[in-house]
């Protein structure tokens, strides 16, 4: 169900997924801020739409870290 280390390495290699997390981490930050302003300013709407927004940017790039890692496991199992 997983991809396997090989195909994370690919993956890293190419660049396709992990283009430049700066921007992903900043989008997800900002997503974060503007939910705490919109609950203590009371609109719950907004609060829930980027909440949701921050999650999805937060869940992106935890699946980008873990594919940076598994590429890892990969280069340093192959060592001589």
């Amino acid at each position: 169900m997983f991809p396997s280390q090989e195909t994370c390495k690919r993956w890293s290699q190419k660049r396709k997924f992990i283009r430049q997390p700066f921007r992903m981490v900043a989008g997800m930050v900002i997503c974060f801020v503007v939910t705490l302003i919109s609950l203590f300013d009371g609109q719950m709407a907004a609060a829930k739409l980027f909440g949701a927004l921050g999650g999805f940017f937060f869940t992106i790039y935890a699946v980008a870290n873990w594919i940076v890692w598994r590429a890892g496991e990969a280069s340093e199992e192959r060592r001589p």
